[in-house]
């Protein structure tokens, strides 16, 4: 009776990490076909300037106070964040196209009031 018990646990869990298996599966082709079909847009592109990359695409959405050294700023678009080292373009990555899906992190516009470094506030 054991031994039958054993063998139905075992083949509900092979069942169990084939089907996770196959989902997640699934769920990396339909990410890749989404970015895929995002490479035919127009983004802003490695060493392009700050003025460069506003008049090609207006203002940006929200943008981050630049952080650490070299200082590094966030602009916010629509489908896209733009990642400046001092004020020239070094990444450019598409926004997730829903909560489930990982990608960047929403950044939250700089607060002018803010003129601490984040990297001098830590807590001992």
């Amino acid at each position: 009776m054991y031994k039958v018990q054993n063998k139905i646990k075992q083949t509900a869990l092979t069942a169990l990490v084939l089907i996770l298996t196959a989902y997640s599966l699934h769920a990396e082709v339909l990410l890749i076909e989404r970015v895929e079909s995002k490479s035919g847009m127009s983004l802003p592109t490695k060493s392009q300037t700050m003025a460069k990359v506003q008049a090609q695409f207006g203002e940006p959405l929200s943008q981050s106070a630049p952080v650490g050294e070299p200082p590094i700023t966030q602009w916010a678009y629509a489908d896209f964040v733009v990642y400046f080292e001092h004020s020239h373009v070094i990444t450019t990555v598409i926004k997730k196209s829903s909560e489930t899906e990982i990608g960047p992190k929403a950044i939250e516009p700089a607060s002018h009031n803010e003129e601490t470094n984040p990297i001098d506030n830590k807590d001992n």
